[in-house]
């Protein structure tokens, strides 16, 4: 079995985490309901589906956000890195259906908590400590900084 390791552009990663979660923030607002009646009485009784809506749409917002600074400085990704990348745009491709239910049932402790736990999973996904971790700690031996761009490190930054 050969030992080499694969290293990727991480330029495909991004422009997926871009794509996927643009896609997701759609899809957000297309579960906002319509108002019954156009008043601020009808908008007041779905506060909770624009809390849900607004909360959902921010997170994603610094989830995307995060990562592009990060991966900014960053030349080339393992693998590895692609497939937390990769489950880590699972966890939010169930967003829009877990802001749904939170907007359904706000008060739900389970749905809360299934929310929550989808959140956090994929937060610490896309951190960029763990990505370093898995692109460095899985793939290769950590390098000190001053090693950073020269041949054999862990990976190159610009």
């Amino acid at each position: 079995m050969n030992n080499q390791r694969i290293y990727l552009n991480k330029e495909r990663l991004v422009a997926l985490i871009d794509a996927v979660l643009a896609i997701i923030m759609t899809l957000l607002v297309l579960n906002l309901q319509k108002p019954v009646q156009p008043t601020l009485a009808g908008f007041w009784a779905l506060r909770n589906s624009y809390f849900s809506y607004t909360l959902s749409f921010f997170w994603l917002g610094i989830l995307w956000l995060s990562p592009n600074q990060f991966f900014a400085q960053i030349n080339v990704i393992g693998s590895r890195t692609v497939i937390i990348g990769l489950v880590m745009l699972f966890v939010c491709s169930l967003v829009p259906y877990l802001t749904m239910l939170a907007s359904d049932d706000f008060h739900s402790q389970l749905i809360q908590t299934i929310f929550g736990v989808g959140t956090g999973w994929s937060t610490c996904c896309l951190s960029p400590c763990f990505i370093l971790w898995t692109n460095v700690r899985m793939n290769r031996p950590a390098c000190p900084s001053i090693f950073m761009n020269r041949p054999g490190c862990c990976f190159t930054v610009r």
